[in-house]
């Protein structure tokens, strides 16, 4: 399941499909963006995460060295 956020002119408390015209080709190209790395992931956040995540050994230095700085 996702969740998608799709700009309107104008809010409506009981939106139909017919409010939104391009609803069909907005889930189509989330659908396309599917990525199997991480559940229920989409391929550019999926894509983020391996860019920033740190591996837990290198990470564990990181904080360590930081902490005994802070705490000097």
């Amino acid at each position: 399941m996702y969740v998608v956020s799709v700009p309107v002119r104008e809010l409506k408390k009981n939106p139909t499909i017919d409010y939104l015209p391009n609803l069909q080709v907005i889930l189509e190209n989330v659908e396309e963006l599917h990525c199997d790395m991480y559940d229920s992931a989409l391929f550019p956040v999926a894509l983020v995460n391996k860019l920033v995540s740190l591996s837990a050994h290198p990470s564990q230095r990181i904080l360590a060295k930081f902490a005994t700085g802070t705490m000097r």
